[in-house]
């Protein structure tokens, strides 16, 4: 598991071409495209603009979608200047997830996981080993049953979910593949369209999470979201346990069975 032909666990695969996402966006093509631009319009009418204040207030966005295809209209491309550059993880990030044993993740634009190290990826998903267009937190919250049996308070898990989303509609609302994911989530999770009429749009930077770990159970762990200060759109979450807790005792042995080539069993329920 650990040989010497062994990808860095903590980085995913080069950033993908354009054929890529044309490969991803086939695959999920909706199957009801009125459906899907109506909810992605009401996202984007209703999505904060940016605002160099903390705070941010909801207003009307410039910008209408095509009902075939969910696809920004002539007026929104001609708005936008160049589509948005893949992200790379900085290496003073890559050093701080070398530095920390707690899980930790670096996500970036729309949601989409960039890089972890292995307690993180053990904590959450493989997602390094997945296709591009499936390394996003949105699609993983909402669209697999992983992350229905991983969170205890799932339901509250989405709609922070929803609201990362809504703010980053706030700030790049002509984003192809902004449109992509919220188009495929309203398709497919109806929990998905209902939170997406709230209107929250307050940032989720501290917190608990509770969660189920299918290999070593129950886990509560405060997190913190850092943003990355020369990469706005790139955030570091970390996830710590109280000290001398049965969570740190948990992530301690989830995080021994990452430096081995031996899976465990599941816990038992």
């Amino acid at each position: 598991m650990h040989g010497p032909q062994q990808r860095d666990p903590r980085v995913p695969a080069q950033p993908p071409g354009p054929a890529a996402f044309r490969a991803c966006a086939a695959r999920k093509s909706p199957s009801s495209p009125e459906s899907a631009s109506t909810t992605t319009s009401a996202w984007i009418e209703a999505a904060p603009r940016a605002s160099p204040k903390p705070s941010w207030t909801p207003s009307p966005a410039p910008c209408t979608w095509n009902t075939e295809l969910a696809q920004p209209t002539t007026t929104a491309r001609a708005r936008r200047k160049r589509p948005l550059a893949p992200q790379r993880v900085r290496p003073a990030l890559y050093r701080a997830l070398d530095a920390l044993t707690v899980p930790a993740v670096v996500q970036g634009r729309p949601l989409d996981v960039l890089a972890a190290n292995p307690p993180g990826y053990a904590l959450f998903a493989d997602f390094a080993s997945r296709p591009h267009c499936d390394r996003n937190f949105a699609r993983f919250v909402f669209l697999g049953k992983a992350a229905l049996s991983l969170y205890t308070d799932w339901e509250r898990v989405a709609g922070d979910t929803v609201t990362g989303l809504r703010l980053y509609a706030g700030r790049h609302s002509d984003d192809p593949q902004l449109t992509e994911v919220i188009g495929e989530l309203s398709l497919h999770s109806d929990t998905f369209r209902r939170l997406g009429a709230d209107q929250d749009v307050r940032a989720h930077t501290t917190g608990t999470k509770r969660l189920h770990h299918p290999l070593v159970g129950d886990l509560t762990l405060d997190y913190v979201v850092l943003a990355a200060e020369d990469d706005p759109e790139q955030s570091l979450a970390i996830y710590a346990p109280e000290p001398s807790s049965p969570s740190a005792e948990a992530l301690g042995i989830l995080a021994s069975w990452t430096s081995t080539s031996t899976t465990p069993a599941p816990a038992s329920e």
